[in-house]
């Protein structure tokens, strides 16, 4: 990267986070790329965003996670959805995202669903401020209800968990939903805003069926985790009708609607 790329970089962060919230942000990332220990938590508060956000500071994922939310604005192109009222957050990690919806949509309820329990426990901190508007639920998402195992994939750091069917030596179990019943849970009818992005685990809920919980969902935006995931997942979308965009590694789904029979 040249210095004139890096101080692009820069200036994007202090632009969409603000000076206090980037000075931290890029002192957590000077202290690691120096070798110097970094501080095991940071607070940061984005402009725009009504509460500071809580991070797992050093080489935690949480530091990236916050950089494509916040600083990258990887959900920028949904902010003018109109109406939003109901949002269901599957795969919410630690609510970055939560926490941007929650501000871009001052009148939406936001649930958000996270299996692995220490992720969770950070999601719930992170909306707590919010009170009766987020909720942040311990499990899964899955083709069942049931038990699932929780495992890591790619660079095994805290945003790649993932849930598998559980075997003898498999580590630490989670409860399993379907979307139908996520969607009783959270007492939605129909969904505004659905954001999925759940490590493969894609693959496992368009599967047949699931057209009868879509067409319960307004708008989608979903990141994808390979051939076989994009496969699976406009397999099951093309029974409907929609407008696509991208942003960033995200697929977006506008106004969706079940495709007229002829």
């Amino acid at each position: 990267m040249t210095i004139i790329d890096r101080i692009r970089v820069l200036t994007d962060t202090v632009r969409n986070i603000g000076f206090p919230s980037a000075y931290r942000y890029n002192l957590n990332r000077l202290r690691i790329f120096l070798g110097k220990p970094a501080p095991g938590v940071l607070r940061l508060q984005p402009k725009g965003v009504r509460y500071p956000v809580t991070l797992r500071g050093g080489t935690s994922s949480d530091t990236a996670v916050f950089r494509q939310v916040f600083i990258e604005q990887e959900y920028l192109p949904i902010y003018n959805i109109p109406n939003v009222q109901r949002i269901l957050d599957l795969g919410a990690n630690t609510g970055m995202a939560t926490v941007a919806f929650l501000n871009n949509f001052p009148n939406a309820q936001v649930v958000a669903v996270e299996p692995d329990p220490e992720n969770h426990r950070m999601c719930s901190l992170n909306v707590a401020a919010y009170g009766a508007r987020a909720r942040a639920i311990l499990g899964a998402v899955w083709s069942r209800p049931g038990k699932l195992a929780l495992t890591r994939v790619g660079d095994q750091r805290e945003w790649a968990v993932t849930v598998i069917e559980p075997t003898d030596d498999s580590p630490g179990f989670v409860q399993s939903w379907d979307p139908p019943t996520l969607l009783s849970m959270a007492g939605f009818e129909t969904v505004d805003l659905l954001k999925i992005d759940i490590e493969r685990s894609e693959i496992e809920i368009f599967n047949s069926g699931s057209d009868t919980w879509i067409e319960r969902v307004r708008n989608l935006c979903i990141e994808l985790h390979g051939p076989d995931c994009n496969e699976a997942f406009f397999g099951a979308m093309s029974k409907f009708e929609y407008e696509l965009s991208h942003s960033g590694e995200l697929a977006i789904c506008r106004n969706i609607r079940r495709r007229a029979r002829t």
